[in-house]
């Protein structure tokens, strides 16, 4: 006599385990799979009966994962991924024609240089990108929301290969009416005495620029919190105070004059970051090839 082998888990089933996990809400993961809400809470029961185990907490719009959740989650991500892999392959037939490539960037700049090239060789592949900042961008690879993620870091991030792009300045803009804009060169010593109009919280170059001035107890006369890199571009532009960017998102102006800081370092190294598990997909080494040109490391390394 043969044991019935039980039956193993759909791949829809952990679809819509593993989209409740990331959105803790069972509306919102419906949405996203664009199914109804009754079928996602259907499916996750029938996954926690197959195993008689509770994978959430439910709770009135906060469903928490438990434990044994929290350690399913990888494993999900790591299915869908793979079963993407197999349609990215299976659809090319050994051309890449067909697919989807997430990317998350803190700026436009160098991925849109890279974009330019991979639209060229692949048209039919369809992408989003999605601006944020240092903290969201991380979050979003984590997650596995992102295929590519494009940040500033220095540290290695465990599960996560890095490629150092590029390495750019953080500079002072100021307001061409201002004492500083005569200067060939700026010391942190001159923002004393100065309006400083700072960045939202998360901004890494807000970041940088002002560890290195809290190092040496530096303050501004006054302190501004003005929001967005374009804002803080108005606000010199207006004579409200001077701000910090780096050198490639600087858009000239009359108004503005941009100065390097002197005797001091202020870079930021952007890398494209991937994570392990991903490394194999064949739509992102087509687009890492694409970047190549701009990669600190090739590729193979």
């Amino acid at each position: 006599m043969t044991t019935q082998k039980k039956p193993l888990p759909t791949l829809s089933l952990l679809k819509a385990f593993y989209e409740v996990g990331r959105c803790r809400s069972f509306k919102q993961a419906a949405d996203n799979l664009e199914l109804s809400q009754p079928t996602v809470i259907k499916q996750v029961g029938e996954l926690e009966q197959m195993y008689s185990a509770k994978l959430f907490t439910r709770g009135r719009g906060n469903n928490r994962l438990t434990d044994l959740g929290v350690q399913m989650m990888p494993l999900c991500r790591s299915v869908i991924n793979g079963v993407r892999e197999i349609d990215e392959f299976m659809q090319s037939h050994g051309k890449l024609i067909h697919g989807t490539l997430t990317i998350a960037a803190v700026s436009p700049y160098y991925v849109t240089q890279a974009l330019k090239i991979f639209v060229s060789k692949y048209p039919k592949i369809k992408i989003k990108v999605v601006y944020g900042s240092n903290k969201k961008v991380l979050e979003l690879l984590q997650i596995g929301e992102v295929d590519i993620g494009l940040f500033v870091h220095n540290d290695v991030i465990p599960g996560f290969r890095s490629f150092l792009c590029k390495e750019d300045q953080i500079i002072a803009i100021i307001p061409a009416s201002n004492r500083l804009s005569e200067k060939d060169g700026l010391d942190v010593e001159d923002i004393k005495g100065e309006i400083l109009l700072s960045r939202e919280k998360g901004s890494i170059t807000q970041d940088i620029f002002d560890h290195e001035i809290s190092e040496r107890s530096i303050e501004p006369a006054a302190r501004i919190e003005i929001g967005s890199r374009e804002a803080i571009r108005e606000g010199v532009i207006q004579g409200l105070g001077i701000g910090v960017v780096t050198e490639h998102e600087h858009n000239p102006d009359d108004k503005i004059v941009a100065t390097k800081f002197k005797n001091i370092d202020l870079s930021m190294k952007y890398s494209f970051v991937v994570s392990n598990e991903r490394l194999g997909s064949r739509l992102i080494r087509a687009f890492l090839q694409c970047a190549e040109k701009d990669l600190k490391q090739p590729l193979h390394q």
